[in-house]
Formats: C-alpha cells, sequence, structure tokens
C-alpha cells in the first residue's frame, strides 16, 4: 500500500531531522521514508523510488531481510517498491510471512552468523552473508544493487565486524537494528556530544 509507506511515526521539524542525520552518519541525502510496521520492524530509510545523491535510480537485484519471526512487511514494502525478490531469513520459526503480490518473497529456514557458523552451540542451520549471497547468485551484482535489513538480536555486531567490505558495498542500503548491551558500551554520552559537534 503505497500511501502507507513513511506515513508512520513522528513528523520532524528540519532541524531535528538535520539532528537525527548526524546521529547515524547518513551519508548523503535523501528524502527518508519508513518501510515496514509501525514500531518493530519499521525502518527508516532513503526512498527507494528516488535517486541518491542526485543520482538517477538504479534498479535493486534483491533484498536480504533476516530475523523476521514469522513476519516481514519491511520486505513486503520494499518488493513491491521496488519490484525486487526478498530472501527472508529465519531459522527460529516456521512460519513463512506473508508476501501479497506484487510482493516477490523466497524464505530461507536459516540464520545468519558473523563468525565460525560451524561453531555455533544452537542446533540451527547458520551460514554467512557472502554464502547467503553466493547461494542466490547474488555475490558478483555489483556494488550497490542489493538491500540489506538485519534484526537479529545482537548478532549484528559480530556479522558487520567479520564481512568483507567488498560484501558489504553490494548493499547501497543497510536498514538495521541495534541491541543491547553492545549499544550502551558503544555510544555513551561523550561520545553522542562529540558526533553531534
Amino acid at each position: 500500500d503505497a500511501a502507507r509507506l513513511g506515513a508512520w511515526g513522528p513528523q520532524w521539524e528540519p532541524a531535528d531531522l538535520k539532528s537525527y542525520r548526524l546521529l547515524f552518519w547518513i551519508c548523503g541525502w535523501c528524502s527518508l521514508r519508513r518501510y515496514g510496521d509501525a514500531h518493530d520492524g519499521g525502518y527508516l530509510m532513503c526512498d527507494l523510488s528516488e535517486g541518491m545523491f542526485g543520482i538517477d535510480p538504479v534498479p535493486y537485484i534483491a533484498a536480504y531481510s533476516y530475523g523476521v519471526e514469522g513476519r516481514d512487511a519491511w520486505g513486503e514494502d520494499v518488493s513491491r517498491a521496488t519490484g525486487a525478490t526478498i530472501h527472508r531469513y529465519d531459522c527460529f520459526t516456521a512460519d513463512r510471512p506473508p508476501c501479497k503480490p506484487p510482493c516477490n518473497a523466497v524464505f530461507h529456514d536459516e540464520c545468519i552468523g558473523g563468525g565460525d557458523c560451524a561453531a555455533s552451540v544452537v542446533p540451527r542451520r547458520i551460514d554467512s552473508l557472502a554464502s547467503h549471497l553466493q547461494q542466490n547468485g547474488h555475490a558478483r551484482v555489483a556494488d550497490g544493487q542489493l538491500i540489506l535489513k538485519l534484526d537479529v538480536e545482537g548478532e549484528e555486531w559480530d556479522i558487520f565486524r567479520r564481512a568483507d567490505l567488498d560484501i558489504l558495498r553490494k548493499f547501497r542500503q543497510v536498514a538495521v537494528e541495534l541491541h543491547y548491551p553492545f549499544l550502551n558500551k558503544l555510544i555513551d554520552a561523550e561520545r553522542l556530544e562529540r558526533r553531534l559537534e
């Protein structure tokens, strides 16, 4: 539903939006839009129908949505907005999220891990971001042709720490939910103050 995209959440005055952009180091300038649910599962991103940095939009080939928990409104919105296939990953539930046409999605009963996935003590299928791209035929796509969403309950830190930069460059936009306790250790009042100066 195109009318729903970006309709959720508070409306910011330009000064507040500028502070928000500084806080999260949004590179460049774009129109922001919310994709997904009104609360948990919704993400503020650059509008997918517009180009970024004053450049015409390049079609997205696919999007990767990790941690769907039986629902993925973000993936459904992104697929509708871009026409791209959404690769949904979750190894903790067998529930396939709905994907009403024109949404196009593939569900993978597998999770993402950042480290030595084979050493996991959890008896689940876990693999790396690089392996998932390889399995789906996206290992050699040009930079900026994919979209990534991570909501993986703290594993995001290890995923980014271990990910090869050549893999991360394939994603034009990355939406991530950062989880405690790691966030409190990385962003404290002193660091936040320096970022906003």
